[in-house]
């Protein structure tokens, strides 16, 4: 029971650790946009 608990936490943490590496990667490309931006004008 313990052990089937704990593989399931680390599912999730590897889950989230994947969502919260492409919400940044998304937000980081969000940012370079906005300052390729600011640099042309």
């Amino acid at each position: 029971m313990f052990f089937h608990e704990v593989t399931t936490l680390d599912e999730e943490i590897k889950m989230l650790r994947t969502q919260l590496a492409r919400k940044l990667y998304l937000q980081n490309v969000q940012l370079k946009k906005m300052l390729e931006r600011f640099e042309t004008s």
